[in-house]
């Protein structure tokens, strides 16, 4: 099983409070040529791009370890019910399980 934490960049979180702004009305008219239109369509672009990512992950946070490595705590999601049950299962069974953490550049392709 592969699971992926994809935090809320940076980034995303900045664009988040620019679109606040528009949320208002604008204090300035701008015509339909006016650069704020081009700016503001690039921004909801980005903005759609950063989402997806962030809305890919699996793990609700990052794993928190305790007891120096020894065992973990993760909140996991899965993509339907029944493999959210599969997960439960897994974790209840008492298993011992293997994990290992790679921190990637970017999401893989599919």
């Amino acid at each position: 099983m592969v699971f992926y934490y994809t935090p809320v960049t940076p980034e995303l979180i900045s664009i988040g409070q620019r679109l606040g702004d528009l949320l208002h009305v604008q204090m300035t008219y701008h015509l339909p040529k006016d650069e704020f239109w081009k700016t503001t369509k690039e921004m909801l672009e980005k903005a759609y791009k950063l989402l997806e990512i962030s809305n890919k992950g699996t793990l609700m946070g990052p794993p928190l370890w305790k007891e120096k490595g020894k065992s973990s705590a993760m909140v996991l999601m899965g993509s339907s019910d029944e493999e959210t049950e599969s997960y439960q299962k897994m974790v209840q069974s008492g298993d011992q399980l293997v994990i290992k953490i790679e921190h990637l550049n970017k999401f893989p392709e599919k």
